[in-house]
């Protein structure tokens, strides 16, 4: 993120504080295509079977922000950013639990209707069934009894998409720090949840 973007949005950020309402509208509009390309690489990267579309994401994401800027405003670009990485994640923990119930209903109407005798094998894609979003659903909950350090740079660098050296300038933290502080939260979540590095690989 380029320095004179910071300063746009620290900007906007004390205009909020001050209680300019338009100044909300402006900061989602900063936001907006951020959070587009986060909900893209995630369906498409991460969830690239999952029933819903980039739109979607977005709407509820946008929505939540929205709404919880009348009620909360970050002090910094540093909060902002983490803040919109944890609605992003409490949206993605709804859509996964929606699905999983969604998908236990159709196979429970696949039963209903059994003829033969046999008892069906419930459909699991694969690629990003039922089980892979439960992980994913647990994931997000352990990414947030992470060290504070560390959740940050998983919202800022892996939530938000920011290169370790975008993150580093938010935090005021140099590469390399930010480096350790990846890598020890990525290996505290591969130990708590082991398997969970097929669908968290190393961005590095």
């Amino acid at each position: 993120m380029a320095s004179n973007n910071s300063i746009h949005l620290q900007r906007l950020l004390d205009r909020l504080k001050q209680g300019d309402d338009a100044a909300r509208n402006e900061l989602i509009g900063a936001a907006y295509e951020r959070l587009r390309l986060l909900a893209r690489k995630l369906l498409h990267h991460d969830f690239p079977r999952l029933r819903h579309d980039t739109d979607t994401i977005l709407d509820e994401t946008v929505l939540r922000l929205f709404k919880a800027l009348r009620e909360c405003q970050p002090p910094s670009v540093r909060e902002f950013f983490t803040f919109s990485a944890a609605l992003m994640r409490h949206v993605l923990v709804d859509l996964a639990r929606r699905q999983k119930v969604r998908r236990a209903h159709e196979a429970n109407s696949v039963e209903g209707h059994e003829t033969d005798g046999r008892r069906p094998t419930p459909f699991v894609d694969s690629a990003d069934g039922p089980p892979v979003c439960a992980l994913w659903a647990e994931f997000h909950r352990r990414v947030e009894t992470l060290p504070p350090e560390e959740r940050e740079v998983v919202d800022l660098h892996w939530y938000q998409g920011l290169a370790q050296s975008e993150t580093a300038e938010l935090l005021g933290k140099t590469p390399k720090a930010v480096s350790r502080l990846w890598l020890k939260a990525r290996v505290k979540l591969v130990e708590w949840m082991p398997g969970v590095e097929e669908i968290f690989p190393n961005r590095g």
